[in-house]
């Protein structure tokens, strides 16, 4: 604690001798003086190794996906108004994953606001249900796209936690590859 102290009257000190300086500054050298210092501490900063470092998850935190699927999902976006895709949780659970429109993520927004959820975690919940819900197009190749919104959310709701926490990862996962091919796509199109 005392070296924080120290360091702290340390870092008082020099700020009293900079504004010292800087009250014989006129006002547009003293903005001038800010902007250097400013850059310097910038620089310096940038120049010091980062005291964080990177674990091998976050390493691996970004997926490498190959050019040629993500311009295929790109092209099945475009021209077929969804991409879908099967994902398997275990040997024995699949279920396909569909993109959302925005009118179906607006609605999710919707339906989350109108519960007047007062956690974090309640709102964090709710939106993952509600999502999968959306997204969810099949449960071990049962369909849910014909059924109603209230059908598909009853189904994934009475999915036990856990497989919800594993299914939500999925999503985000699939999520975080479609956008890959939104950005590869655009740069091709």
């Amino acid at each position: 604690m005392s070296g924080d102290t120290d360091t702290l009257d340390t870092v008082f000190d020099k700020v009293e001798d900079e504004l010292s300086a800087m009250s014989n500054l006129s006002e547009e050298d003293a903005i001038l003086q800010g902007m250097e210092d400013l850059d310097q501490a910038e620089q310096e900063e940038a120049d010091e190794p980062s005291q964080e470092a990177e674990t091998d998850e976050e390493k691996e935190a970004e997926p490498v996906y190959d050019k040629k699927e993500l311009l295929k999902i790109f092209d099945t976006v475009l021209f077929e108004g969804d991409y879908r895709e099967q994902v398997k949780i275990g040997r024995k659970f699949s279920v396909t994953l569909r993109t959302r429109s925005v009118g179906e993520s607006n609605e999710i927004t919707r339906k989350v606001d109108a519960l007047g959820l007062k956690t974090f975690l309640a709102v964090q919940n709710y939106t993952n249900v509600i999502t999968l819900a959306y997204a969810i197009h099949d449960i071990n190749n049962v369909s849910l796209a014909d059924k109603k919104f209230e059908e598909k959310y009853k189904k994934v709701k009475s999915l036990p936690e856990g497989l919800i926490v594993l299914l939500s990862g999925k999503l985000f996962d699939f999520d975080r590859k479609v956008m890959a091919a939104m950005e590869e796509g655009q740069g091709n199109f």
